[in-house]
């Protein structure tokens, strides 16, 4: 249905966008009233656009036991479809209702692909960070939730990127630290996925959206548990240690507006594989856990979205880090990521993406300590 009412605005937009440029080289007066009216029409596109997937039902939620049925139909239709004496018509249904199956078989084809291999998702969520990684298992940890979504459940980008990787069920939901722009989406995603356990440094807050992800989370039985820093837990051959949890332990609570310094940093280890996953912490904290984190660390989620705060030259020299992930959010009033840390980057040869950029970025990581990284393109405001 979007698509029939959007396509007259990008019948009128095309046109009307070429119009401009050729007017711009003659009379730029006249191409920049063009381009005007054709800022008109797309901002009505997009407003259409985002009216229609604000609704929870805009996307269609569908069982898992059809996954395999789905995959049995899929072979039924093939084998029938190729068989002799069958009508012409015949063997169009069969063909539509075939390619039908398969779309709803698509988890099955991805997860065969996925065997073997640790996932790593930058999810884009803007200016926030959001990590989900899927064990060779097929289950889920997810890393931090992204700032708060602007409309519907079916707005966060969050959901939408754990819904389209078939996700069901999420067995850990790890908040780094109670600031906004990490924790925004998490009522949306207890809302929308069975979640085994939330784990944070537990520390007390005035932070009003803390406060309702623990209500949340209680209201739906999801076990709350501190995480301690020296933790391990191992989820299909995926170790997930806990290098640092914050603050002293005798420190019962925390100023919002100093939450980074209890950011919980993970390292998470598939066999020669190694990531470590920073959150906000500053370089204090950094420097504080070098004898813990891997020499030979694959890949490195950037400290407080690139911030000149955080990834100090001491980390980057002890870990060695051959790729690092950026989660950033596009022309973000911070200037985020900062120069500098770019510039250290480079210094140590590590390579570099950013979400702001890239899109959501996907690492694939083998046993063996190889991997590599593919960016989707997409791009959240």
């Amino acid at each position: 249905p979007a698509t029939l009412l959007a396509s007259p605005l990008v019948a009128l937009a095309l046109p009307g966008a070429l119009a401009s440029i050729v007017a711009d080289t003659v009379h730029p007066a006249a191409g920049h009233f063009l381009a005007g009216g054709v800022d008109i029409v797309l901002a009505l596109l997009e407003a259409l656009t985002r009216a229609f997937a604000a609704p929870d039902w805009a996307s269609v939620w569908l069982p898992r036991t059809w996954v395999p049925l789905a995959c049995v139909g899929a072979v039924v239709a093939a084998f029938t479809a190729s068989r002799p004496g069958i009508g012409a018509r015949t063997r169009r249904k069969v063909a539509a209702s075939g390619a039908m199956a398969v779309i709803v078989a698509w988890p099955v084809l991805l997860s065969v692909q996925a065997h073997g291999t640790l996932e790593v998702l930058a999810i884009d969520v803007g200016q926030g960070d959001a990590i989900a990684l899927r064990t060779p298992g097929g289950h889920w940890v997810l890393v931090d939730t992204g700032p708060a979504p602007r409309g519907g459940l079916g707005s966060d980008p969050v959901v939408r990127a754990l819904r389209r990787e078939g996700v069901h069920r999420i067995g850990l939901m790890v908040l780094t630290h109670p600031h906004l722009d990490h924790i925004g989406g998490a009522e949306a995603v207890l809302d929308a996925f069975d979640v085994g356990a939330v784990l944070d440094p537990a520390r007390a807050t005035a932070s009003e959206a803390y406060v309702h992800v623990l209500e949340a989370a209680t209201s739906r039985g999801v076990r709350w548990t501190r995480a301690e820093r020296g933790e391990r837990f191992d989820v299909d051959g995926v170790v997930f240690e806990v290098l640092s949890s914050g603050s002293p332990d005798d420190v019962a609570s925390v100023d919002p507006a100093g939450a980074n310094e209890i950011s919980v940093v993970l390292a998470v280890h598939f066999g020669r594989l190694d990531a470590l996953l920073t959150g906000d912490a500053p370089a204090s904290v950094e420097r504080a856990l070098l004898d813990r984190v891997p020499h030979t660390l694959e890949i490195l989620k950037v400290g407080h979205h690139g911030s000149a705060t955080s990834t100090d030259s001491l980390l980057l020299a002890t870990a060695h880090p051959e790729a690092a992930l950026v989660s950033v959010g596009r022309g973000n009033r911070y200037g985020h990521p900062s120069s500098a840390v770019l510039a250290r980057l480079r210094r140590f040869g590590v390579e570099v993406h950013r979400t702001d950029r890239e899109g959501t970025l996907r690492v694939l990581g083998r046993r063996d300590g190889s991997f590599s990284i593919e960016a989707e393109g997409s791009r959240a405001r």
